[in-house]
C-alpha cells in the first residue's frame, strides 16, 4: 500500500511538472504572438496623432481568414471604422463591443478576437485623442505551434508515467535481501 500511495504522488508531481512547462510555452507563444502587431499599431497611432489620413495607415486589403499577414483598422472616437485592410468575407469586422472603449488614451489593449468560426486573431488596440488604431494577425500558426507542443508533452508525460509504473510494478516483485543484493520473489 505505501508503495502505491509512493506511486500516485509521484504520478501527480510529474502530471503538474509538465502541465506547468504546457502552460509556460504556450504563454510564451501566445504573448509573442502579439509582438508585430504592437509595434504596427502604436506606429500608426502615432502617425494618425501627426495627421495621416485613415486610408494611408491601412493599408491594402489582407483576407483575415485565409493570410498571416497583419492587418490595420482605424476608428474615430465615437467607434466608426475610417478605414481598414481587415477584410472578412468581403467586409470589415467588427471588433467585439466593448474593446475599444475600454482601451484608454495612451494605453494599449490586448485581446484575442474569433469574429467567425475558425478564425481567431491576436490584436491589439492602441488609443489616441484622434481615435483607435487596431493591428492583428491570424493565430494559425501559434496555435498549430501550441497544438504540436501539446502532442509532444502528452506523449513524454504517457512515456514517463508507463515508466513509473513499470518501476513500480517492479518494486513489487523485487525486495532487497538481509545482507544481499536483490532477491526475486512475490511482495506481500
Amino acid at each position: 500500500m505505501r508503495h502505491l500511495l509512493y506511486w500516485l504522488c509521484a504520478g501527480l508531481v510529474i502530471t503538474a511538472l509538465y502541465a506547468t512547462v504546457v502552460g509556460a510555452v504556450q504563454a510564451v507563444l501566445r504573448g509573442g504572438a502579439n509582438d508585430p502587431q504592437v509595434q504596427l499599431a502604436e506606429d500608426a497611432a502615432a502617425r494618425l496623432g501627426q495627421g495621416a489620413s485613415a486610408a494611408t495607415l491601412a493599408g491594402t486589403a489582407v483576407d483575415m481568414a485565409a493570410s498571416l499577414s497583419p492587418f490595420v483598422i482605424v476608428y474615430d472616437r465615437q467607434g466608426q471604422v475610417l478605414a481598414s485592410s481587415g477584410q472578412l468575407n468581403g467586409r470589415m469586422p467588427t471588433l467585439p463591443s466593448g474593446v475599444l472603449q475600454d482601451t484608454r488614451i495612451g494605453s494599449e489593449r490586448k485581446v484575442t478576437w474569433q469574429p467567425q468560426a475558425g478564425v481567431r486573431i491576436a490584436s491589439v488596440v492602441v488609443a489616441t485623442p484622434q481615435g483607435y488604431v487596431v493591428s492583428g494577425r491570424s493565430l494559425r500558426e501559434v496555435e498549430g505551434r501550441i497544438e504540436g507542443l501539446e502532442r509532444f508533452v502528452l506523449v513524454a508525460w504517457a512515456l514517463t508515467i508507463g515508466l513509473l509504473s513499470l518501476t513500480f510494478a517492479a518494486s513489487r516483485f523485487i525486495r532487497p535481501a538481509a545482507g544481499m543484493g536483490l532477491s526475486f520473489g512475490s511482495a506481500d
